[in-house]
């Protein structure tokens, strides 16, 4: 793939190439069509929990996506996916870094009637090595461990945060 692409903020338009992305991604968390709708609106909600969905796409379409949601003074990365054809090509280092800067302005600025978010925090399978190789480069570090967190397969979580401060 040798398109440019570009983090932006996902749109509605966006939701059926999302949910085509989180299908074939048997690591994601798969969310409901509802869901995403919801998290697409909530930003500019009064809803408690605030969201930032963040794409990567080319020219043609979204190749990866990012989900996080904001609530009780922290933020948490609900999903990170990238199509198939595009993994390997540095998309989730690329929303990753692209969520953390939104979610700094997102903290400083109206959205949130000014609350600070000094952390982040995301759970991923034990087994996805390639996402704690990723998520570990960017500076986020083990908190912790949850015990058979996911199901189908069942398997323990590792506990990831990055500190803003």
């Amino acid at each position: 793939m040798n398109a440019t692409i570009n983090v932006r903020p996902a749109v509605e338009a966006d939701l059926l190439r999302i949910l085509e992305i989180e299908r074939e991604s048997e690591a994601a968390a798969h969310f409901s069509e509802a869901d995403y709708r919801q998290a697409l609106t909530s930003e500019m909600s009064e809803v408690a929990a605030r969201r930032i969905v963040l794409v990567a796409d080319t020219s043609e379409s979204a190749q990866g996506f990012l989900v996080a949601r904001f609530l009780h003074s922290e933020w948490e990365i609900e999903n990170v996916a990238v199509a198939k054809p595009a993994r390997r090509l540095g998309l989730g280092e690329r929303l990753v870094n692209a969520f953390l800067q939104s979610s700094l302005r997102f903290v400083n600025g109206k959205n949130n009637r000014g609350a600070e978010a000094p952390a982040v925090f995301l759970e991923v399978r034990t087994s996805n090595v390639a996402a704690r190789a990723l998520y570990e480069k960017i500076g986020f570090t083990v908190a912790g461990h949850r015990t058979a967190y996911y199901r189908n397969p069942d398997e323990d979580a590792v506990l990831y945060r990055y500190s803003f401060q």
